[in-house]
């Protein structure tokens, strides 16, 4: 009896593990680079890819601190594309939407570029002190790929 019921433990156990580990293949992906454009300026590249099964993408903060002036976004959509329309947030370490809602309806078919929105209206570069985190929504994709350009003066 107790061979019987360690065997049904053992087959839970590993039928609990194969679902999990499917759970983690099937998440989304966002790898980041950051490079030099020349002495002052950088780029902070987020490169995603949209979860197999839900089209979620993880909010996923960067790697490095930003600690300067983004100045320009560019998104390029990969393929498969996202949804028409889906939205990117980059929020500072405050939470604070940097971009001002400037990266809301991204395009899938063209690469698109867009400038910090400071205040209704106003646009310009905007300072960042620390990391940065991007949130994307309303996609329904599933691993819908895309690619975000934060431009900043050091």
């Amino acid at each position: 009896m107790k061979k019987h019921l360690l065997s049904k433990m053992l087959i839970i156990a590993v039928a609990g593990i194969l679902a999990f580990t499917g759970l983690i293949w099937a998440a989304s992906t966002v790898t980041q680079t950051l490079l030099p454009v020349n002495k002052e300026v950088a780029v902070l590249t987020y490169a995603w890819t949209a979860d197999a099964t839900s089209a979620e993408v993880s909010a996923t903060e960067s790697s490095w601190d930003v600690d300067g002036w983004v100045f320009l976004v560019i998104t390029n959509p990969g393929s498969p594309a996202p949804t028409d329309n889906y939205d990117l947030v980059l929020k500072d370490a405050e939470g604070i939407d940097i971009m001002g809602g400037a990266l809301a309806n991204r395009d899938t078919a063209n690469s698109e570029q867009a400038v910090p929105q400071i205040m209704t209206g106003i646009y310009g570069a905007r300072f960042v002190d620390g990391k940065l985190t991007l949130e994307v929504t309303g996609n329904s994709v599933t691993s819908a790929q895309a690619e975000v350009k934060v431009f900043f003066y050091r």
